[in-house]
């Protein structure tokens, strides 16, 4: 099958033959697990993995109460980011949930789940397999695992929150067993040629030189098929050439050596981190830990760029399946936290902003508080912990006072005020 461009000379083919676009096709193949793993292991995906999933859960979620954001702190923020790691190198990572220690993972889970009584575990996508997929489109699983697989364990869909990156196409979903396509596939190409250049420095730096060897007969001796003792013979030459080594020769072979400069080194390296840069979205200088360069530049547009990004991330891959695991231990959602990324004193010029913006608002007739927050100047009170549950209080409800039973009228008892000036207060 062919290639074309829109423009065909009908003259010449020669142009159509040499045209880029109608002689390259793009192509992608599937990464396997033990690659993955590999990258996982190096230097530069680790780094990568690193930045991603520690920045896009550094202090960014919202709770919807102070008691889930303990309860999240204490039993979950670990695992969320482990998890978070996992699925970014391998695709798919998957939490567990058992109500009680020695519980039928292949029985559906119980409405309400006791922490304290069981756990959650967590496995990296390489360690996750499906079956039973259903294809049925009036399903409200279509397309959708029926039974996970966990090193061979049955675990039934309703005890797993499946945490899945960059979405396949649905006909290569069986590819990537109904899971995500990892960051390192994204990068593969990017990761080879980093570590191609990295690896040329060192060894040209060690020779120095081009080296050509002039020997009597070789030709002859390769028209015969008998230039395999002479390739031997100068490759362990060659082994043994370099800044800290030297080669013998026979003083009738002539050596012609050729200086050579490391030119354009600079400009390949750049190439490479600029490459990776724009694919994992992390800025240059952030990814290699220097500072901006270019006269007058701030970092600014750098750090919109990564946090762009980063809210990216976790509006489509993290939020998701954090609020399924909150909602299946019983707990309110969370949402990602607005302006994140900004330092103490950008913070503090917007807060006072907001503020002088509320007092506007109060002079109009308006919430102030509401707006305040919004936009998290102020956090939100919850009513039932400033007003506790009276029946708490009294056992018997006869005897508490009658101001208690009321919160107006336990605010006018206090200070004599109207209760719903206080409140917008």
């Amino acid at each position: 099958m062919g290639f074309y461009d829109s423009i065909t000379s009908l003259i010449s083919t020669l142009a159509n033959r040499r045209s880029q676009r109608s002689t390259t096709r793009v192509d992608a193949t599937r990464v396997e697990y033990h690659e993955l793993r590999a990258m996982y292991r190096t230097g530069i995906g680790s780094r990568i993995v690193r930045i991603k999933s520690g920045h896009a859960l550094r202090d960014t979620l919202e709770f919807e109460s102070e008691d889930d954001r303990r309860f999240y702190a204490a039993n979950l923020a670990d695992d969320v980011r482990t998890l978070v790691a996992w699925m970014i190198a391998f695709g798919r990572s998957v939490a567990v949930i058992h109500e009680v220690r020695d519980a039928d993972l292949r029985a559906p889970i119980p409405e309400s789940v006791d922490i304290d009584r069981g756990h959650v575990s967590i496995w990296p996508g390489d360690e996750v397999t499906v079956s039973d997929v259903s294809f049925d489109p009036r399903d409200p699983r279509f397309h959708q695992p029926r039974l996970y697989h966990v090193r061979g364990m049955p675990v039934h869909p309703s005890r797993v929150v499946d945490f899945r990156y960059v979405e396949p196409p649905t006909r290569d979903a069986p590819v990537y067993r109904w899971g995500g396509i990892p960051e390192f596939e994204l990068i593969r190409d990017q990761i080879v040629n980093d570590e191609i250049v990295a690896r040329a420095v060192p060894r040209i730096m060690d020779v120095g030189s081009s080296v050509f060897y002039k020997i009597k007969g070789f030709k002859n001796a390769m028209s015969s098929g008998k230039e395999d003792d002479m390739v031997k013979y100068f490759g362990r030459i060659e082994d043994g050439r370099g800044i800290f080594g030297s080669g013998l020769l026979d003083a009738d072979d002539e050596v012609l050596n050729i200086d050579q400069t490391l030119s354009n080194m600079g400009d390949s390296d750049q190439i490479t981190l600029r490459r990776l840069a724009l694919v994992t979205g992390i800025p240059m200088a952030r990814l290699v830990g220097e500072n901006v360069r270019g006269l007058n530049s701030t970092g600014q547009n750098e750090e919109q760029a990564f946090q762009d990004t980063l809210r990216e991330i976790q509006e489509s891959y993290i939020i998701g399946p954090v609020n399924k695991l909150m909602a299946k231990l019983g707990r309110g959602t969370v949402k990602a936290k607005e302006n994140q990324g900004w330092t103490q004193i950008t913070r503090i010029n917007f807060e006072s902003s907001a503020i002088q913006n509320a007092r506007l608002l109060w002079e109009m007739g308006e919430d102030p508080r509401s707006y305040l927050e919004y936009h998290s100047v102020i956090q939100v009170d919850s009513f039932d912990e400033i007003f506790p549950d009276v029946d708490s209080m009294f056992p018997d409800p006869s005897e508490a006072p009658a101001s208690a039973r009321n919160p107006k009228d336990l605010l006018e008892s206090i200070g004599g005020e109207d209760p719903d000036a206080e409140a917008d207060t």
